[in-house]
């Protein structure tokens, strides 16, 4: 989960590592934190000059000093996260050697897998004859799950093939076929299982066997996450975003009060699910239960247009996202937060419904956290 600048951002993806949404940070142990910063952003911070946007200076002095405090305290704790985050490869950067000497072993070839291609045909249900290709580098096809059946014979149609590159223009040199069949390499791919070893990656860095250890990274991901909620609360607030009764009951709830009230109702949340595609980065915050006083609040961190905001309910949220993602690079964006397995998948619907027109409904939908909102999570 990043820092937000208090400037207009750009739509560029951020880095995913700072993303995520997964102790007490309460305004008594801010000045504590300050007290203790980071003695390279000391200068930084007591420079900290905030630009003259819209809404910051309508804030109050207690105000605009609470935002102060917690853009330290993330910073702070961003800073403490990085420990942990720099021993964590990327998805990509973990599975491209891997991929590379599966491939080698197999078939005594030396792929280059970021530039190295498959083209997948789909056929025609009636008449068999190929009806569209998606050509994607072997290690994005590698990255998305094949089916059992795609690794069995005749699991993958006619007129697929592997080349060494894709060429994207008529003065581009014509593709050298690579021989490798498509099916093996999806036998291969499956028997990699890529996303399972990734996990058991991830899992020996945020999750040591020692409990002291298991603890402390615990603690670090958590007062990163609060910390953030808690900033991004504050720019809400200044965008008005988000009304002041709303901000504190968000102050309440980040400091550590699980019953904070959301109007007259206990705040829950929940994750936020576009049909069957689970986003633990896109949270809905609202009173329980929602029928009962429809308002909500949608977060997602990093998000370059809104983190944060607050809709008179669910259906106002969802018609809001579906204005953003008529943006490109803004579903780009939206691409990175979902699981690595079904990025292509959502790719492909939102393609259909954004830039060839189509129905699509992608509706959106609850699905309740287990455990604790502020614990790491990670998904592939």
């Amino acid at each position: 989960m990043s820092t937000v600048p208090l400037t207009n951002t750009s739509l560029k993806p951020p880095d995913l590592k700072d993303l995520g949404i997964h102790h007490d940070l309460i305004k008594a142990k801010a000045q504590s934190a300050i007290n203790n910063f980071h003695a390279s952003l000391l200068p930084a911070l007591h420079n900290q000059a905030y630009p003259p946007v819209p809404g910051y200076n309508l804030l109050s002095a207690e105000q605009q000093q609470g935002l102060r405090e917690h853009q330290a305290l993330s910073r702070t704790n961003l800073i403490n996260l990085r420990q942990y985050l720099d021993d964590i490869s990327s998805v990509e950067a973990f599975a491209e050697p891997l991929l590379q000497d599966a491939l080698l072993k197999a078939f005594g070839i030396a792929c280059d897998v970021r530039k190295n291609v498959i083209t997948l045909t789909t056929l025609n249900t009636f008449t068999k004859e190929i009806e569209s290709r998606t050509t994607q580098t072997l290690l994005q096809a590698a990255l998305h799950n094949f089916l059992p059946e795609q690794a069995e014979k005749g699991g993958i149609a006619r007129g697929s093939h592997l080349w060494d590159y894709k060429s994207t223009r008529s003065s581009d040199p014509a593709p050298k076929l690579l021989e490798i069949d498509p099916v093996a390499f999806v036998r291969v791919c499956r028997e990699l299982d890529i996303g399972k070893r990734y996990q058991e990656h991830l899992a020996a860095i945020v999750s040591p066997p020692q409990a002291r250890d298991k603890l402390a990274i615990a603690s670090v991901f958590s007062a990163h996450e609060r910390s953030t909620l808690l900033l991004q609360a504050d720019v809400a607030l200044m965008n008005k975003h988000i009304n002041p009764e709303t901000h504190a009951t968000l102050m309440r709830f980040g400091a550590g009060d699980e019953r904070a009230l959301y109007g007259s109702l206990p705040i829950t949340c929940n994750y936020m699910k576009l049909d069957e595609v689970q986003f633990s980065s896109m949270i809905l915050f609202h009173g329980d239960p929602l029928e009962q006083e429809q308002r909500c609040i949608v977060y997602i961190p990093g998000d370059p247009i809104s983190c944060l905001k607050e809709y008179d309910n669910l259906r106002a949220a969802h018609a809001d996202l579906m204005i953003k993602l008529q943006d490109a690079t803004y579903r780009e964006f939206f691409i990175h937060l979902a699981p690595q397995s079904q990025k292509l998948a959502l790719t492909k619907r939102f393609n259909n419904r954004f830039a060839k027109g189509g129905r699509d409904p992608l509706g959106m939908t609850q699905q309740p956290v287990s455990g604790n909102l502020f614990e790491p999570e990670f998904n592939t």
